[in-house]
């Protein structure tokens, strides 16, 4: 009889009461022929945290195969640590001392405020099997805090010469997200494990170790979910590349430019074929433009306080909603252009922001109306108690609204006046009552800086 499969995981927490049992509930529901075992190491949390953990550790003894899932063979501990990748390596030190590394096929962490994807282990397992690849990741995927589903990355190659060079920093090129990214206990002991000392780029440090033995593999699909909250410790993108360099210099890594020849290997399933297909592309660069999506909607960037983020502004692409668009109501699906309004949904669009407008300030938002070339649609611009009415033309226009004195608020409305669904209008299968073609929204202070 075969050895199971399985698979190591870890989570790091510290007070993370409010979305841990998020985290959690998605590796009890994984499925698949596969182990899990599922360790937590808490850095002596005083807010819940354990509370949490000392229930589904009643609920693994009671049934190891929550809801006909996997089995998971869970444990936890609470002690200090000197970092978040000080606790991982604590955690999977003990995995490894309870479970023999010649039994493993993969490990994984999953940090307490993020999610794995529904079958993500068993994906990741089929292709390793398939593959032989030892270091594998996923598209990228941001979650907002309230967990709406914000944004997926389309696939990048990642070429190994890159990523041993330390390039893919957020500078030169982009992140390689640590959820949904899964190696062999073999790449583990070869690379030494993560760097304890470091606070905030330890992901980035062991990746580059990584490709000094291994290539890398990259599927075509999302394996885990990265949640934008402004408490993450990542936020602060200065502190993270003064450590990248310190890094950089210990290690007498040099400064270079991407390799122009360097090539990514792109996987996927081919349910036609039952094989799974393995594609090499060209690695590319990192544009500015892709650097302003990241930033906007995935990568980790710094969270301003109010003054600041008064004093400079903002801009988002409906396409691309992120930070400081912390929820919406009313919106269609993510279009390549941006997103229309559908009062199916809601009667009107409502934008909840991470940070406080100011009593004065503009707003611009580009945008189209579903209405004929002959005639407009007017909506109601709402905010605090202030309300302005603009007419939207049938093409995308840029528009400006000017708000003085109003009540300083989190929330942005739009409200059209008489959508329309296409079907009413002419044959077909969009039933959606659309009015406003979102592209892009802008926010500009005006009047003085905020006094502090």
């Amino acid at each position: 009889m075969s050895q199971p499969r399985r698979i190591l995981i870890v989570t790091p927490t510290l007070n993370s009461a409010r979305y841990l049992e998020e985290t959690v509930l998605s590796v009890a529901t994984q499925r698949g022929d596969l182990v899990i075992h599922y360790h937590v190491q808490d850095g002596v949390s005083t807010d819940g945290t354990l509370e949490i953990l000392r229930k589904w550790e009643g609920v693994f003894a009671d049934s190891p195969s929550f809801l006909g899932g996997a089995p998971v063979c869970f444990s936890w501990s609470s002690e200090k640590d000197r970092s978040m990748y000080d606790s991982l390596n604590k955690g999977f030190d003990h995995l490894l001392s309870v479970v023999p590394a010649s039994e493993v096929v993969l490990m994984t962490w999953i940090n307490s405020d993020d999610r794995l994807a529904s079958d993500s282990m068993q994906t990741v397992l089929c292709a390793h099997l398939a593959t032989g690849y030892e270091a594998i990741t996923g598209l990228p995927s941001i979650i907002l805090d309230s967990g709406v589903k914000a944004w997926t990355s389309p696939y990048r190659p990642v070429a190994r010469e890159n990523i041993r060079a330390g390039l893919h920093d957020g500078r030169t090129l982009r992140f390689i997200m640590q959820e949904g990214t899964y190696w062999t206990p073999a790449l583990w002991r070869k690379s030494g494990g993560l760097n304890g000392s470091l606070r905030l780029a330890g992901d980035w440090d062991l990746w580059r170790r990584f490709a000094e033995h291994a290539d890398w593999l990259g599927l075509m699909a999302v394996l885990a979910y990265h949640r934008r909250h402004a408490s993450q410790l990542s936020h602060d993108m200065e502190k993270y590349w003064a450590e990248v360099d310190r890094v950089k210099v210990d290690s007498r890594i040099e400064n270079c430019l991407p390799d122009a020849g360097a090539t990514g290997n792109k996987c996927w399933f081919n349910s036609n074929t039952n094989v799974w297909e393995i594609l090499q592309e060209p690695a590319g660069v990192y544009s500015s433009k892709e650097k302003q999506k990241d930033q906007a909607a995935g990568g980790p960037v710094k969270i301003s306080s109010l003054a600041e983020e008064a004093a400079a502004g903002w801009q988002v692409r409906f396409s691309l909603l992120g930070y400081p668009i912390a929820d919406v109501i009313g919106l269609s699906y993510t279009e390549t252009w941006g997103r229309w309004s559908d009062a199916n949904l809601y009667d009107r669009v409502i934008l909840k922001l991470s940070v406080e407008l100011p009593s004065s300030f503009e707003l611009s938002f580009t945008a189209a109306a579903y209405c004929g070339k002959e005639t407009f649609l007017e909506v109601a611009v709402v905010v605090g108690d202030t309300q302005q009415v603009v007419r939207l033309g049938w093409k995308p226009e840029l528009y400006t609204v000017v708000f003085k004195d109003a009540r300083p608020s989190r929330f942005i409305t739009f409200i059209p006046k008489n959508p329309v669904s296409p079907s009413e209008i002419k044959p077909g299968g969009d039933t959606r009552k659309i009015g406003i073609g979102f592209r892009s929204l802008g926010f500009r202070p005006v009047g003085p800086p905020p006094v502090h």
